[in-house]
């Protein structure tokens, strides 16, 4: 049996100015062992991921901090992607109206597949997430 797979690590950073304010947004993308196993085609096992939000006001002070794993996701899934898929990534897209908009996805862990839900996640200026499926993802 081939050893338990994982995707790599990721941080990325970057800064954007919404409803006329300069925000530092921070997502760190992390193995956590803990969760449940996740499979590609194939069903050779791999860690699943949890990913980290981080956003801070211009002055540094925190504004909105939530840790997503595959659950924050799953009512949006296929049973198949819920139970086998993994937390691919949540990256930060763009400043729309009074809200940030996150691309996310989960669905298989191998690196070279192709086969994922793709996910939209809103942060609103209060806080609140909100989180449907991309069904616009090739615009």
């Amino acid at each position: 049996k081939a050893s338990t797979g994982r995707m790599s690590d990721y941080t990325q950073t970057r800064t954007v100015d919404c409803l006329g304010s300069v925000y530092t947004v921070v997502v760190h993308r992390f193995v956590d062992k803990s969760l449940a196993m996740a499979k590609d085609e194939s069903g050779n096992e791999y860690y699943d991921n949890k990913i980290s939000v981080r956003i801070h006001r211009q002055d540094g002070t925190p504004f909105f901090d939530k840790t997503f794993t595959k659950a924050d996701f799953s009512s949006h899934l296929p049973e198949d992607v819920a139970t086998d898929g993994a937390l691919l990534g949540v990256v930060l897209d763009k400043a729309e109206g009074d809200h940030l908009r996150f691309a996310a996805s989960v669905g298989s862990p191998d690196n070279v597949s192709d086969t994922f839900v793709p996910l939209v996640v809103n942060v609103s200026r209060t806080g609140d997430v909100t989180v449907s499926v991309d069904n616009d993802i090739d615009n």
